[in-house]
């Protein structure tokens, strides 16, 4: 009996000793990491895909840019940046597609699905024309609504005379819309905080900017955070008790950044439902560390995916002359654990998301051979990392060619299978024969 109680409770110290990456004692029985498709799609130029989402009614949405007027975009006539919307049916095939933009460069990052079927898009302009209002300055912040079959409802653009950009876009539980990117406050002379007084004099290079607006596009209020050096964001999430979550780099070591790390540290703060601060904290150690996206998990933490050229501070088991950097925060901002993944040589993470049985799905690009990559085609491949299995450790699975291939976005399906999107230059492999131009729309699935 006594070896009986013995043998439970070592078991029992086993699972209760797992690392804060295993979740979830539910096996995962869907997804197996066979890789069933690598799709192209573009036209003679370039093209690039930036985030993937699924579909109420099934089937799937892809938002980016292209400068193609031929291939999959004949119904373009010039040469300039557009941004692009995709529809798939549930087999990825192409239902329809739609460009928006006006004469100068237009670029887009990031949609979402309205309640009433249609999209937002979000991204950032030069034009003064077509889909876009007249902007302030060199890029503004752009944002455009559109029905279920791709026709404008309304757009807005949001900047000053200097390059302001937006990345990302969320629904909020209000019903409208949260924004986040970055604003050139020298250009804008103090402005775009509102309710607050002009602080030009303490700002300076790039702030976060947020932006909270309504239903219809109405600006309810903007804020921007950071010091007097180079701040930017990148991704942003309302969290379960409603605050919004924004996530970026920053180079600042004063004004609103009270703990510096080093010379480029990941830079998180907890904004209010009104604008206000709540907390802000820096991660990473003396070299550059930058953060590219959020989630909040199962327990209410925030797994952050970056890179890391650090190897001191917060960073502990460096690999490589850039790893992939996954760091767990709690509601407070404290740090919780972080884990490197990578070989010797250059690896960068873009995309985290979480599956239903809490596994941990990760990727990016890499042009390591060695240590957790395993391969490589070219210069980058594109890479999973998971596990299938909580009481296993992570898998690496890569994919590309003998060129440049990039990820930027992962979609965990309601059927189990991952999805990857981004962009391929490759020409040469078996997965790249039919590359259409310079650069192509990558989408990448497996089950």
């Amino acid at each position: 009996m006594y070896k009986k109680l013995l043998s439970v409770f070592t078991i029992l110290l086993f699972w209760s000793c797992l690392p804060d990456r295993v979740f979830n004692t539910t096996p995962s029985i869907l997804f197996s990491g066979i890789l069933t498709e690598v799709r192209l799609l573009g036209g003679s130029d370039e093209e690039v895909a930036r985030e993937m989402i699924e579909l109420r009614e099934g089937g799937f949405a892809m938002v980016g840019s292209t400068n193609s007027i031929d291939g999959d975009f004949i119904d373009r006539s010039s040469n300039d940046w557009d941004l692009f919307l995709i529809k798939m049916d549930q087999q990825g095939e192409v239902t329809w597609k739609k460009t928006y933009g006006g004469s100068a460069d237009d670029f887009g990052f990031s949609l979402l699905e309205t309640p009433e079927g249609g999209f937002v898009l979000m991204g950032y302009s030069n034009s003064q024309d077509g889909d876009v209002p007249p902007t302030m300055g060199y890029h503004d912040n752009w944002i455009i609504k559109v029905d279920a079959s791709g026709r404008v409802i309304w757009k807005k653009s949001m900047g000053y005379s200097g390059h302001d950009h937006a990345y990302n876009v969320i629904l909020t539980s209000d019903g409208g819309y949260f924004l986040n990117g970055f604003l050139d406050v020298t250009a804008s002379n103090g402005k775009g905080n509102s309710g607050k007084s002009s602080q030009a004099n303490r700002h300076g290079v790039g702030e976060f900017w947020c932006h909270k607006i309504d239903a219809d596009g109405n600006i309810q209020w903007q804020r921007y955070f950071g010091g007097t050096n180079n701040d930017r964001s990148y991704d942003a999430i309302q969290t379960r008790q409603g605050n919004f979550l924004v996530v970026g780099t920053s180079e600042s070591e004063d004004v609103d950044v009270k703990n510096p790390k080093g010379g480029y540290d990941i830079w998180v703060v907890m904004v209010s439902t009104s604008g206000d601060l709540i907390w802000e904290n820096s991660y990473g150690g003396s070299l550059v560390d930058e953060a590219s996206k959020v989630i909040e998990d199962s327990y209410g933490n925030f797994r952050i995916i970056g890179n890391t050229h650090s190897k001191d501070m917060d960073v502990t088991n460096a690999k490589g002359s850039s790893d992939v950097w996954q760091i767990t925060i709690d509601k407070s901002g404290k740090l919780i654990n972080s884990y490197n993944f990578g070989g010797s040589d250059f690896d960068r993470g873009t995309a985290i998301s979480e599956g239903r049985w809490g596994e941990l799905f990760i990727t990016g690009y890499s042009r390591s051979i060695n240590g957790d990559m395993i391969s490589n085609q070219g210069e980058n491949d594109i890479f999973l990392i998971y596990s299938p299995d909580p009481r296993s450790n992570f898998k690496t699975i890569s994919v590309g060619g003998e060129g440049q291939d990039f990820a930027y976005d992962i979609l965990i399906q309601s059927d189990g299978g991952v999805t990857v999107v981004g962009e391929s230059f490759s020409k040469k492999n078996k997965h790249f024969q039919n590359n259409k131009g310079k650069s192509d729309i990558l989408v990448v699935r497996w089950h």
